[in-house]
């Protein structure tokens, strides 16, 4: 009896520990964490001191670097800002979506104000699936996924139809060049047909003024985590960072050896900072996911007021690896160890590894893109994926598998020359400049590799070195395979670029101002062509 008693025992002291070995592990995740992403717009793979910038100060990106996993083989599923917007929010291809042009001679990929398409309300968002799984949601910042559809004011695609319980400031188009008061680029800006703020669904600010404003979209992100800490919540903070026009507030203006671009970095860093610091003062840090990512690579054309791909060739609009493969961190203490992963994972999986930490399941009846990468940040897994398909709209451009790159389609990028010619004082100037450079998926400038080329990403990041494929017959063989099976569920949705447009639909905040100007007077003038 007595041996009986000690074999129980111990059999129970060993259960015990391999629980606490467990959880203290971070197999044990809490229910239903909070999430929060963070995205960057335009942001280069090489524009952090933690992946590998020169002169970057150290600010709080570099902290969550340093307290998460580094992932640093992390791919947008578009190179542009309305296609990658689109696929990290349903985990599915721009194609299948419908973010995209079936017309050959279109090369514009992003939405314009102008147009009557955008992100369709059937597609089932992670905000409005979190929803369903008990979670309020929220986000503030840029939405560049359609405005209008009727008229000027309906608002049809706005985030507030796909999910968000709640939104606050938010640019339903984006911050450009012509968004600027200062005059380098655009001597008349802002423009109001094409620089408006609004909170919710509504107009506060037309044309926008940028100063503080990543500040003020930081104070109602910190609001709404205090408000909600106590439930479960979702925030989706899109920053404005670093998208041309770059303006960072006063209080980092000349704070980077890199000029503008770089003040914009350290701002960016700044707000981050500030989130993890409120997550801490709140104690909810260690459920709460934090993903930092950017929806694409470097606006390389912008010279100084452009980021960095780092060894990376290439950057927003082309599909090579700068512009595709950007800086992605996830955080959460006690769950996730501090590291750095080179596992291959998109913007496409986090729908489904949201969806698995909130408890649910995937649809049966949607088609998603992306896989789960709980094991991968949880357990320190590798690659859910075998292959990784990279598109430009319908057109497949390169797969990724293990350390090879096979490329199908390649851009010509922007010559020295032009970049040289059209950036005279070190930023981008409008200039007649010749270029024969091609920002779109098909037609000049685009070139059918036949046979296919390969790289090793490993060996060569820089994608400069041709691999005979001769000796990796094998390998295209088995790319062939898996783009079948994956082309033959590939349906394309509807192509909203293609719907008609019109100046009627861009916003405007007074409709007896004959230049839709509202918060601050201006009589600057506008261009030939512009809609107002």
């Amino acid at each position: 009896n007595n041996n009986n008693n000690n074999s129980a025992t111990m059999i129970v002291q060993i259960v015990v520990v391999l629980l606490l070995f467990y959880q203290l592990n971070g197999a044990s995740l809490p229910d239903k964490p909070n999430i929060i992403i963070i995205l960057a717009d335009d942001t280069g793979y090489g524009d952090f001191q933690s992946f590998g910038h020169p002169v970057q100060e150290r600010n709080g990106l570099d902290q969550m670097a340093a307290e998460g996993m580094m992932l640093r083989s992390f791919y947008a599923a578009d190179s542009i800002c309305s296609p990658s917007r689109a696929a990290l929010l349903t985990g599915r291809y721009p194609a299948r979506v419908g973010i995209y042009s079936a017309d050959e001679n279109q090369t514009t990929r992003a939405l314009e104000p102008i147009y009557s398409g955008g992100l369709p309300r059937e597609e089932y968002t992670i905000a409005e699936a979190l929803q369903d799984l008990g979670y309020y949601t929220g986000m503030v910042g840029k939405w560049h996924l359609g405005i209008n559809r009727i008229n000027s004011n309906d608002g049809y695609y706005l985030p507030k139809h796909h999910g968000f319980d709640y939104v606050g400031l938010n640019l339903p188009h984006s911050n450009l060049l012509s968004c600027e008061e200062i005059g380098y680029h655009y001597p008349n800006g802002p423009s109001p047909a094409d620089c408006y703020l609004y909170y919710d669904d509504i107009i506060v600010q037309q044309p926008i003024n940028l100063d503080n404003l990543t500040a003020r979209m930081l104070d109602e992100t910190l609001e709404f985590i205090t408000h909600h800490s106590e439930e479960p919540f979702f925030f989706f903070m899109s920053l404005l960072h670093t998208h041309v026009s770059l303006v960072p507030s006063p209080a980092f203006a000349g704070s980077s050896k890199r000029g503008v671009y770089g003040d914009c970095i350290n701002e960016m860093g700044w707000a981050v900072e500030e989130i993890m610091s409120k997550l801490r003062d709140l104690s909810i840090d260690q459920k709460t996911l934090v993903l930092f990512t950017s929806d694409n690579g470097p606006l390389i054309e912008m010279c100084e007021e452009g980021g960095d791909p780092g060894v990376l060739t290439g950057g927003k609009a082309y599909l090579y690896e700068g512009g595709i493969r950007v800086p992605t961190i996830a955080w959460m203490p006690g769950y996730i160890e501090p590291s750095v992963s080179t596992e291959i994972a998109t913007h496409l999986d986090i729908y489904p590894t949201l969806i698995e930490l909130a408890g649910g399941t995937l649809s049966p009846d949607i088609i998603y893109d992306g896989k789960s990468l709980v094991p991968l940040l949880f357990e320190g897994s590798t690659t859910p994926h075998d292959v990784v398909f990279h598109y430009c709209s319908q057109y497949l451009f390169a797969a990724r598998k293990g350390p090879y790159k096979v490329v199908y389609r390649t851009h010509e990028l922007p010559s020295r020359d032009y970049i040289q010619c059209s950036c005279p004082l070190g930023f981008y100037m409008e200039s007649n400049c010749k270029h024969t450079y091609n920002r779109g998926c098909v037609g000049d400038g685009i070139t059918i590799e036949d046979p296919p080329v390969i790289y090793d990403l490993e060996a060569d990041p820089r994608e400069l070195f041709k691999l005979p494929v001769a000796q990796h017959i094998a390998l295209l063989a088995n790319i062939d395979k898996a783009w079948a099976m994956f082309d033959a569920t590939f349906v394309l949705g509807d192509p909203v670029i293609d719907w008609p447009s019109s100046c009627d639909l861009v916003p405007c905040c007074n409709s007896t101002n004959a230049q839709c100007e509202c918060n601050y007077e201006s009589e600057r003038g506008f261009t030939e062509g512009d809609c107002f």
